[in-house]
């Protein structure tokens, strides 16, 4: 089932639309801080990887990368981005922290898919599908954009996510 390191957490279970927690006012479409924005910069000039791609027709084409024993997924078009990731300051029951086009950032109670042969994204790569894309500009922090909503997960110290 899931592993329960808070800075880490993974599970097996499939993506829910159900959102555990979402910031008021977190519909802006550009980051809320100056450090979010940094990270989106920064984003923008890392290398990019190929991810995994899934030939079952079931995942709707979304891409798949790990972050160590993280699951990660990116679906096209702005759809969902996210890993089964959170910081130890996010809401118990908190397996993910996730994104779409059509939403802001927020945590989610259900980890992505799992993969087993998914590519590694190390610090300083990015990567992408169909316009949404999700990078590490440095060991603790992954940034994720997906048309004008994302997120910034640092999990360093104690951690945080920012949401757009």
């Amino acid at each position: 089932m899931a592993a329960t390191t808070r800075i880490l957490t993974c599970g097996a279970a499939a993506l829910s639309l159900t959102a555990l927690a979402v910031p008021g006012g977190a519909s802006a479409a550009e980051p809320p801080t100056p450090e979010a924005r940094l990270a989106v910069q920064q984003l923008q000039q890392l290398p990019e990887i190929d991810p995994s791609g899934s030939p079952d027709m079931s995942d709707y084409r979304r891409a798949f990368f790990r972050i160590g024993d993280a699951q990660c997924e990116i679906g096209p078009n702005g759809g969902l981005a996210g890993c089964g990731m959170v910081p130890r300051s996010a809401p118990d029951g908190a397996m993910a922290t996730m994104s779409a086009s059509y939403q802001a950032g927020r945590f989610e109670g259900t980890a992505p898919r799992q993969r087993p042969e998914t590519v590694q994204l190390g610090a300083g790569q990015k990567t992408g599908n169909e316009g949404s894309e999700c990078g590490r500009p440095d060991a603790a922090r992954l940034v994720c954009t997906t048309g004008p909503h994302g997120f910034l997960l640092v999990t360093s110290g104690t951690g945080y996510a920012t949401f757009w």
